[in-house]
């Protein structure tokens, strides 16, 4: 005959906070259409010149209306203030009506080097590190619109730099090739990604599923203080059995707990769905591990509730799981300017450090030696963030920092590419190099082609 024993028991509080997950995602965007995407929206110069057949980063094409304004997000953090009545067109009159706003972002090589963005000086002797590039165009219809001469738009520009240095704004002059610096400012913290951050949803505990009592366990049954703990009013009309191993704790061996005269009786949470009891007296205490059973129709109420718990708690998991990826995508800095015109701006530090000058030579192959005056090579440099552009005229005034990791990438026909390692500069005999003031550069032909800009990244990436 099994023993069934009735505690009267005090609770220690378990409270479960829900809060709702608040989706704040371009919360005040305006535009009608925020992410479909363009290749281009102008035709480059010869200063602009993506390297790369058919590929290039694509500019988000967002819709707004001119005479209201508003702001336009991405996904990054971005974000562009633009005011009522912002823009005129060629004949410098007043645009109404729909606008679509083309804009895209350039934060690292694979980036800079698809786009053809040009980032040194004319003279080739001073390089760029960015903390974040953008190109915005605007038009109506089939024609370009222009920003009013007494107007201006904020850029508020995802930048994921943050290494103490103090980063200039520049506007490409695309007829002459050169940088002009606008001004600088100190980025500010995204507060939209930190509130959002803070209003995250709180996930449930997992509800614990209902279990049918096992035959040979030791069973019993105690009052519960459901507002205590609120977790196993599904539980209502419970049977508890012993869960542990232990002839020490099994209350089927230890009889005598059932006449002493206890002081304090609670119930700890554990793990797994199960529980401790535990009693306590002035001499005594006994502690043994429970676990919640149902039989019958009180199985099939408990299994019923779990079912919806569990959905719900699937539910919220799954929103606050989706709104973590989406923060992570945000940059936890925002670099903002007012423009007054439409262009190619970058955040930026001039980099003069003291390079090795070298006449250089570039050997790609059998295959493609043939067509090295038809080839590009970029020295990536400056925690990928610094991009030199060499064309075949300029091999004989090719630099490059010794003590930096610098790496070669040429964009070889076909959109196949070659490639010089940051491992295959760390073996090279500098002192040998300085002396002769000329090197060939035995570059490795990656076999594959690229056929994106991602492609391109992670190439450069697996170096």
């Amino acid at each position: 005959m099994k023993k069934i024993m009735t505690f009267l028991l005090a609770f220690a509080s378990i409270a479960i906070v829900f809060t709702a997950c608040q989706n704040e995602n371009n919360t005040n965007q305006t535009a009608d259409k925020p992410s479909e995407k363009v290749i281009s929206s102008k035709l480059n110069s010869a200063f602009v010149a993506p390297p790369l057949k058919g590929i290039d980063v694509v500019f988000n094409k967002m819709t707004i209306q001119a005479g209201q304004g508003g702001e336009l997000s991405l996904n990054n953090g971005t974000k562009i203030v633009i005011p009522a009545n912002a823009f005129v067109n060629a004949n410098g009159e007043a645009v109404t009506g729909k606008v679509d706003i083309e804009y895209r972002e350039f934060h690292n090589a694979a980036e800079i080097i698809a786009s053809g963005i040009p980032m040194t000086n004319p003279e080739g002797t001073k390089f760029m590190q960015t903390a974040g590039m953008f190109e915005m165009r605007g038009k109506q219809g089939d024609a370009a619109i222009e920003i009013a001469p007494d107007q201006s738009v904020e850029v508020k520009m995802a930048s994921f730099v943050e290494d103490g240095q103090t980063y200039d704004f520049f506007i490409l002059d695309e007829e002459k090739g050169e940088w002009q610096d606008k001004g600088t400012a100190a980025p500010q913290k995204n507060a939209v990604k930190i509130q959002a951050l803070k209003k995250l949803a709180t996930v449930p505990e997992a509800p614990i599923k209902p279990q049918a009592p096992t035959e040979e366990a030791f069973k019993f049954d105690f009052d519960i203080n459901y507002k205590k703990f609120p977790e196993l009013r599904a539980y209502e009309g419970v049977i508890w059995q012993y869960a542990g191993k232990q002839e020490a704790t099994n209350p089927e061996k230890n009889t005598w707990i059932f006449s002493e005269d206890w002081a304090d009786i609670s119930l700890e949470k554990a793990s797994n769905g199960q529980y401790s009891i535990v009693l306590k007296s002035n001499e005594k205490s006994f502690k043994t591990e429970v676990q919640p059973v149902l039989e019958g129709k009180n199985l099939q109420k408990a299994m019923y509730e779990f079912e919806q718990r569990q959905s719900e708690y699937t539910k919220i998991k799954a929103e606050r799981k989706q709104e973590e990826t989406r923060l992570a995508a945000e940059a936890d800095l925002l670099r903002s300017f007012k423009v007054e015109q439409f262009g190619i701006y970058n955040w930026d530090v001039w980099k003069d450090p003291a390079r090795m000058i070298l006449s250089a030579k570039f050997d790609f192959g059998k295959d493609f030696n043939a067509d090295v005056n038809n080839i590009t090579v970029f020295l990536v440099t400056a925690d990928n963030r610094s991009v030199v552009r060499y064309r075949a005229g300029d091999f004989d005034k090719f630099s490059f920092d010794p003590t930096a990791n610098n790496e070669l990438m040429a964009v070889l026909p076909g959109n196949k590419i070659g490639v010089f390692s940051v491992e295959d500069f760390k073996k090279l005999d500098i002192e040998s190099i300085q002396k002769d003031a000329a090197f060939t550069f035995k570059m490795s032909v990656k076999g594959k082609a690229v056929e994106s800009v991602d492609d391109l990244g992670q190439m450069l990436a697996s170096r």
